[in-house]
């Protein structure tokens, strides 16, 4: 069963059920859509087949039925790379405020944005919550139409994120390094992200925008998270400064995961190499300590003791309990 197919079921009960407790609250009559249930799932299969005449003449009677606006939908989505904007318009100013219309207003900005109509793509886009990949084609629509961008408002959001950006926001990053808004603290600030992910790939293309220390402490970091246990085998050669201590510190993390006793003496030799703060020396700590106790290791409640209080949190109260 398609997606869209499931999303159909679900919003056809889900009205049932509703206009069902409403009826039974107010004492109201439901109109019976009975009949035209069992024929909106052959109609809308014609209509994601087309030709419009065929679905159009087997709907009709349907046109107030709850999920009419699915067909209308199906058959534009059917004829997307063709769709015009006044057709997309005009669904949408006949069914305002709807999920078919919702998808079909995004459906139609990738569309735009394939065909790179980035006045009409302007026109239609009314903001994005959960897709970046339609954010960065918004900005590459007032880029094209040379519209000023804001890079903390607009940019700088998109920029600081976990996870690879959509192929969609090259050309805005770009323009971003074009105005060296892309700054090395702001590099940083996403590899933090990325580190805290587990996202060794994007950590390793961000290094490149790194110079001399800075880059190679971010292949360090990238390191730390793909093989930590070569992470360390390497820290002799590795300057006592901020970047590489955290990058020590992550490493030594993702080691205990599998292996407390071993990051546990490699804390110790570490401890007198690098000026590790309080903070990762708690996180350092804790992970040695809750690792060693989920391994059911005899020296697990010692390790739990020696986190500083500062440091604890549920997960290492509840093991020491």
């Amino acid at each position: 069963m398609s997606a869209l197919v499931r999303l159909v079921v679900f919003v056809a009960l889900t009205s049932f059920v509703a206009s069902a407790g409403i009826a039974a609250e107010n004492k109201v009559a439901v109109k019976d859509f009975s009949a035209q249930r069992d024929r909106f799932m052959l109609v809308w299969e014609a209509a994601q087949h087309g030709p419009d005449l065929v679905w159009r003449k087997l709907a009709v009677g349907l046109e107030e039925y709850p999920l009419y606006p699915y067909l209308e939908l199906a058959s534009q989505q059917r004829r997307m790379s063709e769709l015009k904007p006044e057709e997309v318009e005009k669904f949408l100013t006949a069914f305002p405020g709807t999920l078919p219309a919702q998808i079909l207003r995004e459906s139609f900005l990738y569309e735009l944005a394939r065909r790179q109509n980035w006045k009409a793509y302007e026109t239609l886009y009314t903001g994005s919550e959960h897709s970046r990949e339609l954010q960065c084609d918004a900005l590459q629509a007032k880029l094209a139409l040379a519209q000023p961008i804001d890079f903390d408002a607009d940019v700088k959001p998109l920029w600081l994120s976990s996870k690879t950006l959509p192929a969609a926001c090259d050309s805005v990053v770009q323009w971003a390094q074009s105005k060296n808004k892309i700054t090395a603290a702001l590099v940083w600030e996403r590899i933090d992200l990325a580190a805290q992910a587990g996202q060794s790939d994007l950590v390793s293309s961000l290094a490149p925008l790194l110079d001399g220390a800075e880059k190679a402490a971010a292949e360090h970091t990238a390191t730390a998270i793909r093989d930590p246990q070569a992470a360390l085998n390497d820290t002799s050669n590795w300057p006592d400064g901020a970047h590489n201590r955290e990058a020590a510190v992550i490493a030594l993390m993702r080691l205990a995961r599998h292996d407390s006793d071993s990051a546990d003496a490699q804390w110790k030799s570490l401890s007198s190499q690098f000026h590790f703060d309080a903070e990762q020396r708690g996180r350092v700590l804790r992970a040695i300590a809750v690792y060693s106790a989920s391994s059911y290791s005899p020296d697990a409640l010692t390790r739990l003791a020696a986190v500083p209080s500062d440091a604890d949190d549920d997960t290492s109260r509840e093991w020491r309990v």
